[in-house]
């Protein structure tokens, strides 16, 4: 499955999304796959959360590789 982007989804993958009730992007890991769908958990105010989400409404984040230092 692919991101908003483009890029492939990996189960453990952190990624934004808009969970269901509210108006904005949040955190969440990738923690299941259904043949159409993304389980994506999340905390919403402390507390553990699980959503699935349509693989096009997610966004990856990027991993920062920064050069090492000589």
């Amino acid at each position: 499955m692919k991101d908003i982007f483009g890029n492939d989804i990996k189960l453990g993958d952190i990624v934004a999304f808009n969970p269901p009730y509210y108006k904005g992007m949040i955190k969440g890991w990738v923690t299941a796959f259904t043949p159409k769908m993304v389980r994506v958990d999340y905390k919403w105010q402390s507390r553990p959360q699980s959503t699935v989400v349509e693989p096009h409404n997610v966004a990856i984040q990027p991993t920062i590789v920064y050069p090492s230092v000589i």
